[in-house]
């Protein structure tokens, strides 16, 4: 607690003479009016933005402690790999404190940041790699349709077979999502010091305390000897090398019985990540004669594994594989009925009951198989892929029926604020009311538009994207012009903060559309830098327009991931109005575009 006088601040702790407030929480303390709001509502500029702007905002990175050291792991070739033998140096490393080594985990450590670096460089360590990993998504994908697979059914409204044998028309879709990177500009970092019955790290984890948990775990420690500090690091939306660096600064820092400060480097970070999980979606749906919607059947699949430290502590993490901390294989496992309902990864489209819609007959399946890779929660983690499907797939369904697609996804949605998003996006961008795709026109450039919308999670927020394209019909490579975003996050409590949240999920959203895809070759990730992993550029920036409906009366929702949800599934139809080509497998690169343009 601060005043306009620096010189006095006090804790809440000081404030109450260090005891516990024993206030009973009964949820009935009386709210404001909106009307009696002062600073909800107003665009109240960040307190932090001036030190990140001058620099003397103090990152991970950034923090050092008395007697540090510093350490690097030495990765293996493979996922799959294991160590063989350390075989000492090719030269004198001056600075080389220790080899670490623990089962498969390689470590060194030295006294300055350079000696490490160099020490990592130039180890000998034989390796045995026996490969087994996908060589590109082609192989991962069908490799996933063979796994054993855990399955839960979330819905199963009216008869969707007998639906499905009557419908006069039936169309049918499978969408194909591949890894995708965090790819923090700022590789990871941690410190940790470890001592004979108790541990400090310093960390930009995003949970303290399953961190504390995992390294207690890997320390042979209670959770209540073992300090974590957080301090900021790269940001992530997800779960970037954070939890894995602090794990590595950990065994070296019980090696060596000092700090050691780990600083990942591009590589470790690009490869050693968690990646977003790579996603099949199948989608059937039937229409009667008069082109209404009255069967939807789909079913995703996804592979993952690991994630956060959580219950399970380091095995989750890359490091913890290395030491030989493992996960149970999935076993697989029937839909077993009732359903579930909706989950909160957008798995079941606004369009179905659960989520107020209105078609009457739907099942839905949600199927899960282990990944070679680690996984983890990448920005809008499965959201955005079931999006991408359920919103390409009503668009198609909206081609077939020969009707406008904003007009016939309105058709099915039951939730008003979902509706008045549609509605407000489409006003912003000017939408014309039309079938898809617009009539052909001579040149190489053809332009389109396409929309897409979804409630996040369910009721955490609601987005209605929609994205114009110039599609170059001879070269394949797509531009998005122009993304127009409508909002609704209940009561607007600052309206700058939430314009910029939708500024970032419009640029990411479209690098993840147009670019971004992990390389594999039977091993690992050959996308080390961003070289081999590209993402959008400051050249390639779209215009952005922003429609926001403030809710007073409603409870406020989240807005960080919320609109570039819907943003593949906009790019995708916005082609496909251009061209008349159907692309469901992202990125939207120039080679698929070219490939889909050579079908029609």
């Amino acid at each position: 607690m601060a005043t306009n006088d620096s010189s006095k601040r006090a804790t809440y702790a000081e404030l109450i003479g260090g005891q516990r407030f024993n206030v009973k929480i009964t949820g009935k303390a009386p709210m404001k009016k909106p009307a009696e709001l002062k600073i909800v509502g107003r665009s109240i500029r960040h307190v932090d933005i001036a030190d990140k702007v001058h620099s003397k905002q103090q990152y991970i990175q950034n923090v050092k402690v008395a007697g540090m050291l510093h350490g690097r792991v030495v990765r293996p070739p493979g996922i799959n790999a294991r160590l063989v033998s350390v075989d000492g140096f090719s030269q004198r490393i001056p600075d080389l404190v220790k080899v670490v080594i623990q089962k498969n985990f390689v470590g060194v450590v030295a006294r300055s940041e350079a000696g490490a670096i160099k020490a990592a460089e130039t180890i000998k360590v034989t390796w045995d790699d026996p490969g087994g990993a996908p060589r590109n998504h082609d192989e991962l994908f069908a490799q996933m349709t063979t796994l054993p697979a855990q399955s839960r059914l979330l819905a199963a409204d009216g008869n969707v077979d007998k639906a499905l044998a009557g419908a006069a028309k039936v169309l049918e879709a499978t969408y194909y999502y591949p890894y995708q990177l965090h790819g923090s500009m700022g590789p990871s970092c941690a410190i940790a010091d470890v001592k004979s019955d108790e541990a400090t790290v310093w960390s930009p984890t995003q949970g303290v305390y399953p961190l504390r948990a995992a390294v207690a775990r890997v320390l042979g420690f209670k959770d209540q000897q073992v300090h974590v500090i957080y301090k900021e690091g790269s940001g992530c939306y997800g779960l970037n090398g954070a939890d894995t660096a602090s794990i590595d600064a950990v065994l070296m820092s019980k090696a060596v019985g000092a700090p050691v400060r780990v600083q990942w480097m591009r590589g470790d970070e690009h490869v050693w990540e968690h990646y977003g999980t790579p996603m099949i979606m199948k989608v059937k749906g039937g229409l009667d004669k008069d082109g209404n919607l009255i069967a939807w059947d789909y079913e995703s699949l996804q592979a993952a594994r690991g994630g956060r430290p959580g219950n399970v502590g380091a095995a989750n993490l890359p490091t913890g594989a290395l030491i030989g901390l493992t996960l149970q294989p999935r076993r697989a496992s029937a839909p077993a009925f009732p359903p579930l309902g909706a989950d909160n990864s957008n798995t079941e489209a606004g369009y179905l009951k659960d989520e107020e819609g209105l078609v009457p007959n739907a099942r839905v399946i949600a199927r899960t198989v282990d990944s070679a890779f680690f996984t983890g929660p990448l920005r809008s983690p499965a959201r955005i892929q079931n999006s991408f499907a359920n919103e390409s797939f009503i668009d198609e369904l909206a081609h077939a029926a020969n009707a406008d697609p904003v007009e016939y996804r309105l058709r099915y949605v039951g939730d008003h604020r979902l509706a008045e998003c549609i509605r407000a996006a489409a006003k912003a961008a000017g939408w014309e009311l039309r079938n898809s795709p617009k009539p052909a026109t001579k040149g190489d450039i053809a332009t389109g538009r396409g929309m897409a919308a979804m409630q996040y999670e369910g009721e955490d927020g609601y987005a209605a994207t929609v994205a114009e394209v110039e599609v170059n019909k001879k070269t394949g490579k797509v531009r998005v012009t122009r993304v127009v975003v409508a909002h609704d996050v209940g009561i607007i409590i600052n309206p700058r903060g939430i314009k910029a949240q939708i500024e970032g999920n419009v640029v990411h959203g479209v690098s993840r559309s147009l670019k971004e895809e992990v390389v594999l070759d039977g091993k690992t990730s050959k996308s080390r830098d961003w070289e081999s992993y590209q993402v959008l550029r400051f050249t390639e920036l779209p215009e952005v327009k922003i429609a926001l409906i403030n809710r007073p009366n409603a409870a406020p929702t989240g807005s960080g991931e919320n609109a570039m949800t819907a943003i593949p599934a906009a790019v995708a139809n916005a082609i496909f109005d251009a061209t008349g080509a159907r692309i469901r497998r992202l990125p939207f690169t120039p080679a698929r575009v070219k490939a889909a343009l050579a079908e029609l």
